[in-house]
């Protein structure tokens, strides 16, 4: 099982990189000090610490940061791990029959302290930029509370942290319902990914670029991003947007704009569909051989 989670987080993280992603690092191209390489060297270092069996929620997300800095110098993956643990720990912890969904919210439901305290570690590590500082459970400090009460001070300037609240709304709401349509018109390709994070990005302002630059500049690049997206998600051939889509990449990376917290929900939304896919043939063959 750790094996499969650990290939199809994996997969995860390469259809991010693969998906033409404006203003976002891909192998279309690099940018903010980053490279598309990086994204897949860490990938490939945190998948094992990041779907061990039997590691608590906190120790999965710091032992995949701790794994993710001994390969490269820079934050590239720290939102990703902290949208993906619960999801792994919900597929380990899942009874029969539930859906990974309804486990993820369980798992986020027993979060403890030390859960939090590992947590703060791994942000502390990662280096995380435009955190600022709040007055009360501020990661520079010690949390006194579990880790889903300490998202919540943070959920109303942060997307990542507000999944830890709403149960993963966008994530089982949004991204992986919109990754299967994409994939059913347009195939398995790249395209599908970066269907969802245009889709998302035009929906939702993106908190990082909200943090590093302020919410009007956040809600502009929505605005920016949208009337690409509707013709983009309609159209049966998205190939032929490739031109328009470098231009916004190459426009909002001057500006050094960077939709980072959307890239991270494509990858947990992939992610999820991958991991939803294992556990239906899981239970398929769970019941043939009962049959």
């Amino acid at each position: 099982m750790d094996k499969a989670l650990a290939a199809a987080f994996r997969r995860a993280c390469r259809a991010d990189v693969e998906a033409l992603k404006p203003g976002n690092v891909g192998v279309h191209g690099a940018g903010h000090g980053m490279d598309w390489r990086d994204f897949v060297a860490s990938a490939d270092a945190c998948a094992g610490p990041l779907c061990r069996p039997h590691d608590t929620l906190g120790e999965r997300i710091l032992s995949a940061i701790e794994a993710t800095r001994r390969v490269v110098s820079q934050n590239t993956n720290l939102g990703i791990v902290l949208l993906c643990a619960p999801l792994v720990q919900a597929a380990f912890q899942r009874a029969p029959g539930q859906s990974l969904r309804c486990a993820v919210a369980g798992v986020l439901d027993r979060t403890t302290v030390a859960d939090a305290a590992q947590t703060y570690r791994a942000i502390r590590l990662a280096g995380a930029g435009g955190l600022g500082r709040v007055a009360r459970l501020d990661v520079g400090a010690e949390p006194d509370a579990n880790l889903r009460e300490t998202m919540r001070e943070a959920c109303r300037r942060d997307r990542i942290a507000a999944q830890y609240v709403n149960d993963y709304r966008e994530v089982f709401g949004y991204a992986a319902p919109l990754l299967l349509e994409f994939r059913s018109k347009w195939g398995h390709n790249h395209w599908p990914a970066a269907g969802v994070y245009l889709t998302l990005l035009a929906e939702y302002p993106d908190s990082l670029v909200d943090r590093k630059h302020g919410a009007r500049k956040a809600a502009v690049t929505s605005r920016e991003v949208a009337p690409l997206q509707s013709q983009f998600v309609r159209s049966s051939e998205p190939e032929k947007f490739r031109r328009r889509l470098l231009a916004l990449d190459v426009s909002l990376k001057q500006k050094g704009l960077n939709p980072g917290t959307t890239a991270d929900l494509t990858v947990a939304g992939v992610f999820a569909a991958e991991l939803e896919q294992l556990i239906a043939v899981a239970s398929t063959q769970t019941n043939s051989t009962k049959e």
